[in-house]
């Protein structure tokens, strides 16, 4: 689902956060990946100027995840982050159980040269140790192109 960003009272975070990094997603002591993962100084949604993330896809496929040790089970949790790409084309966002039993929520969305926010959720029924948030940047759809990112989040709602 995407929600364009209009003015800053439209955007803000509910609930207790569970990512351990939530802009940096070069901190590899929390986020995986196989994509070349790089910071870059842009102007985010909120109109500030700071660090973004820049996420280029090195083959088909390629992801950026951070896995996180928690149990679901009859929890709605939400992953939700703010996206923008050099040319538009398709993403995926999903969150899951880190072995994918309960896989089935995720999201393709169009992303283009504007900062959009993309959430996707999932309603857990089952124990797990592991929930895991991923973003293919466009390998899984058939592109290498990059897309900026910032501002992910895991909240449960």
């Amino acid at each position: 689902m995407k929600y364009n960003y209009i003015k800053k009272r439209d955007y803000s975070f509910t609930g207790r956060e569970i990512l351990k990094s939530r802009n940096d997603l070069t901190n590899w002591r929390y986020w995986c990946t196989d994509s070349k993962v790089e910071t870059n100084v842009e102007t985010t949604p909120m109109g500030d100027v700071l660090e973004v993330t820049k996420v280029t896809p090195r083959r088909l496929n390629s992801i950026l995840f951070q896995n996180i040790k928690m149990n679901p089970k009859n929890k709605k949790l939400k992953f939700s982050i703010w996206l923008k790409a050099d040319r538009p084309h398709i993403a995926t966002i999903k969150i899951q159980t880190m072995n994918s039993s309960e896989s089935n929520t995720s999201d393709s969305i169009k992303v283009t040269n504007e900062w959009s926010y993309y959430k996707v959720t999932n309603k857990f029924l089952k124990d797990n140790e592991v929930i895991t948030v991923v973003l293919w940047p466009g390998g899984f759809n058939g592109t290498s192109d990059a897309v900026y990112a910032w501002g992910a989040s895991l909240v449960q709602i």
